[in-house]
């Protein structure tokens, strides 16, 4: 005997399939969404690095001379001025330094000082700066190679006024 009036199980109504399709589409979207945002956010820390470094390498080369410097290159006047202040600095370093340094060093003493970071390519490009001037310095008696490091680096010294008397 059954009873007619029993309570029977409720039916879920057809909008459950409609409203899960529309939950699964939100979080569908939710998630492409935050992926973009992830990816946005590493392309700005990217972008917040490289101005890091070109910042540096701006102010690694902004230091300027008085426009009554002499300048015997005959390159521009704000090139010059550029390699003079790098030989300056890579003599500076060099007389301060207990020992012989390489190139490498130099370049990385010059960062320290001003609180710089570099990328591969402009850290390249400044020891290229940096052995240019160099050379120059040691056709003037300045400094002097004292020899080749690891990886044929080339290792520099500072020469005293007395050791370029002594030559002369």
């Amino acid at each position: 005997m059954s009873n007619a009036f029993a309570q029977s199980q409720p039916v879920a109504p057809a909008v459950d399939d409609a409203s899960h399709a529309i939950l699964s589409a939100l979080a569908d979207k939710h998630a492409e969404l935050d992926a973009r945002r992830s990816d946005l956010a590493r392309q700005v820390a990217a972008l917040d690095q490289e101005l890091t470094c070109l910042e540096g390498a701006i102010r690694l080369f902004s230091h300027s001379r008085p426009a009554s410097a002499p300048t015997a290159s005959p390159v521009s006047p704000r090139h010059a001025t550029e390699r003079s202040v790098i030989a300056d600095d890579a003599l500076r370093v060099l007389r301060d330094a207990s020992r012989p340094l390489s190139t490498s060093d130099i370049v990385r003493a010059l960062c320290a000082e001003r609180n710089v970071a570099l990328r591969p390519l402009e850290f390249r490009r400044l020891a290229v700066a940096v052995i240019s001037v160099l050379r120059l310095r040691e056709a003037r008696g300045l400094v002097e190679e004292v020899g080749r490091a690891r990886r044929n680096a080339v290792l520099w010294t500072a020469t005293s006024a007395h050791d370029r008397s002594r030559r002369r």
